[in-house]
């Protein structure tokens, strides 16, 4: 496994009156049949060299095993133990190391993700299994596994890539959360996870009703709001949008009116826009006797009269 240390053993006898010239350590290349590439020379002197990949992750020990630190996936590969005796000539050990790599798990969302309300939203799940004994890929939910019927499931699997899918049926703000893909291999548990969040258009949801005011009155305008992404609102009066005296709580913005005189009378417009819509109410505002009404441009047109 990557990260992990391994020794590779050494296998040789050879008669103690037998003059040992070096013992050796060196890789073939799998690209290049017959090539081999130095790991480590170790002589009865005491000379000692080991390559530049291994320096400062290898110790090599005096009964020709060694020892890597830090396992990289570069690392697997077949190992020769050479033992050089003079007279006699070589003998050779062959030890493969397989280096196994944790699963790679990709979503490929970006988190948290928006779905309409009422679409069905799929959830690919490709886990990068090309060096990895994969043992099982399951799908959750804020941390619980998810389960049938709720969502369907497909599964495909070649050489390289494991490939899990699920779809959500109609989907609603119940079904909002934490989904997570978790890959499980050889002493290691991989995690791909996207937040879904359902997304619905803005909506005024009400407005303020005002009793005729007289002047020097104060008073309070307000509007409720809904939608997700969470909506942008914007006060107008009399088609001009309002900078000053907004005010926003939660998903309620207020406008706030001292001292009413007659500039104050006309048509008040709250508007609340996302990606998905745009919806408004308006109501009217009279000083000195002028009733006052709200209507929706939303869905149809209405009167409200306190």
């Amino acid at each position: 496994m990557v990260g992990d240390t391994v020794t590779l053993p050494a296998n040789f006898s050879y008669d103690h009156d037998e003059a040992v010239i070096a013992l050796t350590w060196t890789k073939l290349d799998p690209r290049q049949e017959g090539t081999r590439h130095f790991v480590h020379m170790f002589t009865p002197n005491g000379t000692s060299v080991a390559s530049d990949e291994l320096k400062g992750r290898a110790v090599f020990h005096k009964n020709g095993s060694f020892t890597i630190r830090d396992l990289r996936e570069e690392d697997e590969g077949q190992y020769v133990m050479t033992l050089l005796i003079d007279v006699i000539g070589q003998r050779e050990h062959f030890v493969k190391l397989d280096v196994v790599v944790p699963p790679i798990v990709d979503l490929g969302v970006k988190s948290p993700y928006g779905a309409p309300v009422g679409t069905d939203v799929r959830l690919n799940c490709t886990v990068d299994k090309s060096n990895s004994l994969l043992y099982s890929v399951n799908w959750f939910k804020d941390g619980r596994p998810l389960m049938l019927p709720r969502f369907d499931r497909q599964d495909f699997t070649d050489k390289v890539f494991y490939r899990s899918s699920i779809v959500l049926r109609n989907f609603t703000s119940a079904d909002n959360g934490n989904y997570s893909c978790v890959a499980k291999s050889l002493k290691s548990q991989e995690t791909g996870s996207a937040i879904l969040e359902a997304n619905y258009p803005a909506r005024v949801t009400n407005i303020s009703t005002q009793p005729i005011l007289t002047a020097g009155d104060s008073t309070t305008l307000w509007c409720t709001t809904t939608g997700y992404p969470p909506p942008k609102v914007t006060w107008y009066k009399n088609g001009r949008k309002i900078y000053s005296g907004v005010t926003i709580e939660g998903n309620v913005t207020f406008i706030k009116i001292k001292r009413a005189r007659t500039s104050d009378i006309g048509k008040y417009k709250c508007t609340a826009s996302n990606r998905l819509g745009e919806d408004s109410r308006t109501v009217y505002l009279s000083v000195g006797g002028v009733e006052v009404t709200a209507s929706s441009s939303s869905s149809g047109r209405f009167d409200i009269k306190p």
